[in-house]
């Protein structure tokens, strides 16, 4: 998961179908790599949020 490796920066994420909060639940219950362990959300501009880091959704 590359959210979790330091040496990558996921700055954004290119998919115009996807609605934000489908993102975050995604993330935290991914049935091919497991659950996610670390925090996930969505902020008031509708941006994913992964341990602290902002990821822009286009």
């Amino acid at each position: 998961n590359s959210v979790e490796h330091d040496d990558i920066n996921v700055v954004a994420i290119n998919d115009p179908f996807i609605e934000p909060k489908y993102a975050v639940y995604m993330l935290k219950y991914d049935s091919a790599h497991g659950n996610f362990k670390g925090e996930v959300s969505v902020n008031e501009a509708n941006d994913l949020v992964v341990n602290g880091k902002t990821i822009k959704i286009y």
